[in-house]
């Protein structure tokens, strides 16, 4: 059975004079609007300071104003509604129209990425497969969210690491070294890199990889840059080593992936 209904989304939008929504009587659905830049919002009669990397899952009838604190003002958004939509949100008990901090944003910004590319293509199975691709988004966003207020072995490491993890997916394309990027939390490298894969189960220097990947689908997608352009972009020096390390990591060559899109 199908659930969810994706009406419409933007990954990384960017409003260069800012922005100011204001819908008194709420969206008619669920809106989800994760903030990249620093916003106000009105939540609960008060107006409140929004962080970046955080978002705030508006129910349907919820009023909705929020706008930019400096511009520009960078977000991204869905808007969904479907059948069971809210015995799924309540069964999960979601948390809903409050501001959540992200600890993983590239997780949102890449589902959303992935979302819209689906929703543009179409095809025989697109319904079905935004359905099971947005309940998994929002069961991650769940656990995420759980799990940044349990306990564990590490978690006293956590918000540090996720802040340096956020770095790293803000500018994939900076050189960095694991050497410096361990001294900065004051750590030996082999203690670093241990608590980084007990943390994100994936090494440093294959996430640093995969920040830099994902960052190259953006601006391969846009159809504005060509292969050579988005390799420097991403901090590569050559591009045959950055065609090597995408087709690795995407599957396909960003030729193929910039035809496809």
């Amino acid at each position: 059975m199908i659930m969810f209904s994706l009406i419409s989304c933007g990954f990384h939008y960017v409003h260069p004079s800012g922005i100011k929504i204001d819908r008194p009587d709420g969206a008619g659905n669920y809106a989800f609007v994760f903030f990249k830049t620093p916003a106000r919002a009105l939540l609960e009669g008060q107006m409140i300071p929004v962080s970046p990397n955080s978002y705030i899952m508006y129910s349907p009838d919820t009023p909705q104003f929020y706008c930019h604190d400096e511009p520009p003002f960078i977000n991204d958004w869905l808007h969904c509604e479907g059948e069971d939509v809210d015995a799924f949100f309540e069964k999960l008990d979601f948390p809903m129209d409050v501001v959540v901090p992200v600890h993983e944003p590239q997780m949102i910004s890449g589902s959303i990425r992935e979302l819209g590319g689906i929703l543009r293509r179409g095809g025989g199975y697109a319904r079905e497969i935004i359905d099971h691709e947005m309940k998994s988004f929002f069961l991650k966003l769940k656990s995420a969210h759980e799990f940044s207020g349990a306990e564990g072995s590490y978690k006293q490491y956590y918000q540090q690491f996720t802040q340096l993890r956020n770095e790293i997916y803000s500018a994939p394309g900076e050189n960095r070294s694991v050497e410096a990027l361990s001294a900065k939390l004051d750590m030996s490298k082999s203690y670093f890199q241990h608590i980084y894969k007990e943390l994100f189960d994936i090494s440093v220097k294959n996430d640093m990889i995969s920040s830099r990947i994902e960052y190259a689908k953006h601006y391969l997608g846009t159809g504005r840059y060509s292969v050579s352009e988005v390799a420097d972009i991403c901090g590569y020096a050559n591009v045959p080593h950055f065609i090597r390390q995408f087709k690795k990591y995407a599957g396909i060559t960003p030729g193929k992936f910039y035809a496809d899109f």
